[in-house]
């Protein structure tokens, strides 16, 4: 091992700075703001290390390296900036839908504004149909932004739909579930009270949550939150006996089991499709607890990958 008999003179000011400023990096937060303070301090340093290198030792493979390194740094600096400008949103409805539902969940304007891109606005007018029973293909999603809508099956009304609650989830859980998932014909009918809806075609939306993981983990738990308010909505109103003529009904989310015999049994079809919606739905929300905490992570991966 070499031995050091006598020790070299410090050097020049511009070394100690670039160093000193370089050595702050390790105190920024890790978070969004973090980053960028990071990005501009490895910036500042690798400026002064051009002026070092370039100015006082005369060394230029180390200016050339230090001038990228810096160059690559700031360009980050103004790409965090960019994603951090104000994002506004043309039409009110979709203002109205992202601080009543997806700023709650944490999702940013510009992550929201792709969605943004593919959505429609629609108004029903009161008593038009939004679906009918075993003949409307489920070939979109909606989400109810004003006013409200009956959903019902055979004539019978099973809940009805209100404001920031989806229309077709159950329609969408199973047609985005599986392989060979495809659209699915409604089984019940969806009539308006006069409302306005926002929509999204099934494979714009597809397409686009693909593109953003987090975005697509929270959606589908607001999802899942969707179908097990279904589910017991219906059950709370149908699964009782009728005091007149002693029969029982019940109800699995826009399916209506009903029993005329005079008994009260449980059917065993009904309760394996009551299995699969609650364990849907309990799947998408503990999915979205899971990513809650990695969030800030997944969200500085996504920038740094660009």
């Amino acid at each position: 091992m070499h031995k050091c008999e006598v020790w070299s003179e410090p050097y020049h000011t511009y070394f100690q700075l670039a160093c000193f400023v370089g050595a702050l990096t390790y105190f920024c937060p890790n978070n969004l703001k973090g980053l960028i303070a990071l990005r501009l301090l490895l910036g500042i340093s690798g400026v002064l290390f051009c002026l070092w290198t370039g100015t006082i030792i005369c060394a230029i493979d180390s200016f050339i390296y230090n001038f990228i390194f810096a160059f690559v740094n700031f360009g980050h600096v103004a790409y965090l900036c960019y994603q951090m400008r104000p994002v506004k949103f043309k039409e009110d409805e979709h203002e109205t839908l992202y601080k009543a539902v997806f700023e709650q969940l944490a999702i940013k304007r510009y992550q929201y504004k792709p969605l943004v891109q593919w959505a429609t606005t629609e108004r029903l007018s009161k008593g038009e149909f939004y679906s009918v029973e075993n003949e409307t293909r489920g070939e979109k999603i909606s989400i109810m932004l004003i006013g409200s809508a009956i959903v019902k099956k055979n004539g019978k009304v099973l809940h009805k739909i209100k404001p920031y609650e989806f229309l077709d989830s159950p329609e969408w859980v199973q047609s985005t579930q599986g392989i060979f998932a495809a659209p699915v014909t409604f089984e019940v009918s969806i009539q308006s009270e006069g409302c306005t809806i926002i929509s999204w075609k099934r494979t714009d939306l597809i397409r686009t949550l693909r593109k953003q993981p987090l975005v697509k983990n929270k959606f589908n738990s607001i999802i899942g939150q969707d179908v097990a308010m279904k589910l017991f909505k219906s059950n709370k109103l149908f699964d009782r006996n009728d005091e007149n003529n002693n029969e029982c009904m019940r109800v699995d989310v826009r399916h209506l089991m009903y029993n005329g015999n005079g008994k009260t049994g449980f059917d065993e079809n009904a309760g394996k499709v009551r299995k699969h919606v609650m364990v849907t739905g309990i799947y998408h929300l503990n999915l979205a607890f899971k990513h809650e905490n990695e969030e800030i992570i997944t969200d500085q991966v996504r920038i740094n990958r660009g």
